[in-house]
């Protein structure tokens, strides 16, 4: 948790580039494009492997039961193989996206093009706003806090469609 803590106080930093048009110095656009298609197929081979370890966490634990499922061990040493292969392809998936995000950033693709930045500023306050008011009206009047965190999920799938509806207005 100090981790996430501190790498979200050291990038704060670079937040503009997330919300700002850049006009970067001449050349820059040309090496980061060069880099990004260089490490195109090892990012791409990266994720793979992440995604196919995580999906398949879960066979240690079930061949250790099969083979000796009533030895609780077995269920204690399946889980910690998930919990290890699950972490692994978490970290390769991180440190290939970070890089990665950083080119889509530079190039601003994807996530961060300028018509998605312009549209992001503009309805974002007010869409999270919006629901932060939801929410607090809604868990103070039925006081059920245990149930009203859905909100927050609910509310970050339905700002994808948002901000989708966004950008075919700016088209």
């Amino acid at each position: 948790m100090a981790a996430i803590v501190l790498t979200g106080m050291k990038g704060s930093r670079y937040e503009y580039l997330e919300k700002n048009a850049l006009d970067t110095a001449y050349g820059v656009s040309g090496m980061v494009r060069e880099r990004m298609q260089r490490d195109e197929n090892d990012h791409t081979r990266r994720i793979a492997i992440g995604v196919v370890l995580c999906v398949l966490a879960a066979i240690p634990l079930f061949a250790l039961l099969l083979w000796r499922g009533d030895d609780e061990w077995m269920g204690v040493l399946g889980i910690s193989a998930i919990l290890l292969l699950v972490a692994v392809g978490v970290h390769i998936i991180v440190k290939t996206s970070i890089p990665w995000g950083g080119y889509q950033m530079l190039l601003e693709q994807g996530d961060y093009s300028r018509a998605l930045k312009r549209g992001n500023s503009k309805y974002s306050g007010i869409y999270w706003g919006i629901i932060t008011a939801a929410y607090l009206a809604v868990s103070f009047l039925t006081n059920r806090w245990d149930m009203t965190w859905i909100f927050w999920p609910v509310a970050g799938v339905l700002y994808g469609v948002v901000v989708e509806i966004v950008k075919l207005k700016e088209k």
